[in-house]
């Protein structure tokens, strides 16, 4: 799978999102559903379900999941929120932009959801087993206090992890 700002790929029409066949050729079978309202969006996060189906979140804070072959999952809401979105290991998303946001497996906002926020933008971050997760980007601080070197650690329920303090 390949994302970002891209509409064709060899004349083919492919908006934020392909995916490839072995000989690197596009491939035919893949139903590209994604479209962004604004032409300057674009998908800058992918994360593969274990189902085979795919998570995608970008463009001004928007996330939705596809199916195995790119046509959207009508069982997830689409939403606008994150601009990165992670498939947790209890079935949950968790979702980041200059916050954290926890969603239901179906997309839904949690009523009253975890959150702290970051002074910048985590552009990536990693599941851990533990459903931990590690954050990466261009902020130096969170929740307005401790200071980070643009690396953070969140517990498995989206709270700050203050005990993850790298050099």
């Amino acid at each position: 799978l390949l994302s970002g700002f891209l509409n064709l790929i060899n004349s083919v029409f492919r908006r934020n999102l392909a995916r490839f066949m072995p000989d690197g050729t596009p491939d035919p079978t893949f139903s590209n559903s994604i479209f962004f309202d604004d032409v300057l969006d674009y998908v800058r996060n992918l994360d593969l379900q274990p189902d085979g189906k795919i998570l995608a979140a970008g463009g001004i804070r928007h996330g939705e999941r596809l199916n195995p072959d790119g046509s959207h999952d009508v069982t997830m809401n689409s939403f606008d929120g994150p601009g990165n979105l992670y498939d947790l290991p209890d079935g949950k998303l968790l979702g980041f932009t200059d916050r954290t946001q926890r969603f239901s497996s179906e997309g839904f906002l949690e009523a009253e959801p975890t959150r702290f926020n970051f002074n910048g933008f985590p552009s990536k971050a990693a599941i851990l087993p533990d459903g931990k997760s590690i954050a990466v980007g261009t902020f130096t601080e969170v929740n307005f206090s401790a200071q980070r070197g643009r690396i953070a650690r969140l517990n498995a329920d989206a709270t700050f992890d203050a005990s993850f303090d790298p050099p």
